[in-house]
C-alpha cells in the first residue's frame, strides 16, 4: 500500500489483521513508488487512484473526500466567522508529491471554485504522513483525506476547522493480481476490508 494508507490506517489495525490471518506470515510493503508497491512479489495492494492498474483486478473501497484539518491548538477561532479569509491567511502545509493524483492546496481551492492568492504556502513536505504529523503538532493547516485522518479526529489530535470539502472521482482501491482472484487468503482480506468501509465503496 502507499505510505499514507499504511501509516494513517493499516498500521493502526495490524492486530486485527493478524487475528484475521493467523496462519499467514505478513509482509507489509509501504511505498509511494508503484514499482515497489506493485512489485512482482506483491499479491494484493491498497492504492489511491482511478481504478486502472493493468494486470490487477481493482475493487473500490472508498471515494476521495478531502478537507482542511488542523490541531485544536492551532488558532482557528476566526474560521467560524469567515472561513475563507482565515484559510487564505493560515499557515498551509502542502504536500509536495510527484504523483499526478494527489491533491494540493491550489487544486483543492480550485475545485471549490476559489481563485484567491494564498498567503502562507511556504511549508511543503514530500511525505503525507509527515504532513499530518506537522498538522498534529500545531504547525499549520493540512489537507485531510477522509478515513486517513478519521482516527486522529476521533482521538482529538485533529479537527475540521471548516466544513467545506472536495469530493473527486478518485478513491482507494484494493488490487488483486488477475491470477489470484480466487485465492482464499486474498478473498478473506478483501472481505475484511470491505467490512471496514461498508457503505463507502460508491462514494
Amino acid at each position: 500500500c502507499d505510505e499514507s494508507f499504511a501509516t494513517q490506517w493499516l498500521g493502526l489495525r495490524f492486530d486485527a489483521l493478524k487475528r484475521l490471518l493467523p496462519e499467514v506470515a505478513l509482509r507489509i510493503i509501504a511505498s509511494d513508488d508503484y514499482n515497489v508497491s506493485l512489485g512482482p512479489e506483491v499479491q494484493v495492494a491498497v492504492l489511491h487512484g482511478d481504478g486502472n492498474w493493468p494486470g490487477f483486478h481493482a475493487l473500490r473501497l472508498f471515494g476521495e473526500e478531502v478537507f482542511p484539518v488542523c490541531s485544536p491548538d492551532y488558532d482557528h477561532e476566526a474560521a467560524d466567522e469567515d472561513w475563507l479569509a482565515w484559510l487564505l491567511q493560515a499557515q498551509l502545509i502542502d504536500l509536495a508529491d510527484s504523483h499526478w493524483n494527489w491533491m494540493n492546496w491550489r487544486l483543492w481551492l480550485g475545485g471549490n471554485e476559489i481563485d484567491e492568492p494564498l498567503g502562507n504556502r511556504n511549508l511543503q513536505i514530500n511525505s503525507y504522513p509527515l504532513v499530518i504529523e506537522a498538522a498534529c503538532a500545531g504547525q499549520g493547516v493540512a489537507l485531510g483525506w477522509r478515513h486517513l485522518v478519521d482516527d486522529l479526529i476521533t482521538e482529538g489530535r485533529l479537527l475540521r476547522p471548516v466544513r467545506q470539502s472536495l469530493v473527486t472521482e478518485l478513491g482507494y482501491y484494493l488490487l488483486c493480481r488477475d491470477n489470484l482472484q480466487q485465492d482464499q487468503t486474498a478473498n478473506r482480506f478483501r472481505d475484511w476490508l470491505l467490512q471496514q468501509f461498508a457503505g463507502d465503496a460508491k462514494r
